[in-house]
């Protein structure tokens, strides 16, 4: 099924509600967010019926209690990751600010963990991520640290494994409305079972932690106030982010 958090929009809730899209509508579930409906279990009441064409995204995780950053479309074949900001978190529709400097986008996918440590859906991104100062980390031999903490986009659903695998598709980068690069997510060099397992070794995996895949292979943009950027995943939808 899609999950997705949401707010009808002559409502404008901060946070939104979490919520089930049934074809051209969403049904609210009594949760107070994915990751609550995912610590009980992943099943909980349905409540009111809302258009989907009057309501808006919220970002399907709010407050992760962690980001691991991977970069499954290298050729190591291996499950290497670092840890990215847990805030500030975006979601569909919203605009994003960024430090200045030399900052570009990231695009690729994400699992989101939901009960006992298995992946609750799959989810859009777009990361933020300072290059110059990726530069001087990498110049000192350290990092990707502090460059990578200008923000992240998630959304604007999240799709359970049992609907999809999230190894099929691709993934496709535009900004301003320019195809910036797509690639195949038969390209992942490693599966989201490793992953799990990887990122679970002597760790505890809680509802909500993301475990994003890394961006695809792209020639870094410089980012200026007003751009427009899109993450489309076919079965997940377009992430639309401004900055």
């Amino acid at each position: 099924m899609k999950l997705c958090m949401f707010t009808p929009r002559e409502m404008a809730l901060e946070r939104g509600w979490p919520g089930r899209i049934d074809g051209d509508e969403v049904v609210q579930l009594a949760a107070q967010t994915l990751q609550a409906f995912f610590t009980g279990g992943g099943a909980a009441r349905e409540h009111a019926r809302y258009a989907l064409a009057d309501c808006d995204f919220r970002p399907p995780v709010i407050a992760p209690p962690s980001v691991r950053i991977f970069d499954l479309f290298s050729p190591t074949n291996e499950p290497f990751f670092v840890f990215g900001p847990t805030a500030p978190i975006y979601g569909h529709g919203q605009q994003a600010s960024i430090p200045d400097g030399e900052v570009d986008v990231a695009a690729g996918i994400a699992a989101v963990i939901g009960a006992e440590g298995a992946i609750g859906g799959f989810t859009a991104v777009a990361a933020f991520v300072a290059r110059d100062v990726e530069s001087a980390e990498r110049a000192a031999g350290r990092g990707p640290g502090k460059s990578l903490d200008a923000g992240i986009a998630l959304g604007p659903v999240l799709r359970t494994p049992d609907e999809w695998e999230g190894m099929t598709g691709t993934v496709t980068l535009r900004i301003n409305d320019a195809e910036i690069a797509t690639a195949s997510l038969t390209d992942l060099t490693v599966a989201w079972d490793d992953v799990v397992a990887y990122a679970a070794r002597s760790a505890v995996l809680r509802p909500g932690d993301v475990l994003f895949s890394g961006g695809i292979p792209a020639e870094p943009v410089r980012l200026a106030p007003g751009d427009q950027i899109e993450v489309e995943i076919p079965t997940l939808g377009t992430l639309a982010v401004s900055v």
